[in-house]
């Protein structure tokens, strides 16, 4: 999960979660956590999901 600012899930805060230690979610949340921040243009998820 990746999270900025939302209400009732992080107010005021910047937070990267990852239940699921495999590499598609490490890249995931990278990826997503610099779409979020508006600092690159792309799709959330884009390395698939873990298995």
């Amino acid at each position: 999960m990746t999270c900025e600012n939302v209400a009732g899930v992080c107010p005021g805060a910047k937070i990267i979660a990852i239940a699921d230690p495999c590499a598609a979610a490490y890249m995931n949340e990278a990826n997503n956590s610099w779409v979020i921040s508006g600092l690159r243009k792309g799709t959330i998820d884009p390395y698939g999901y873990c298995t």
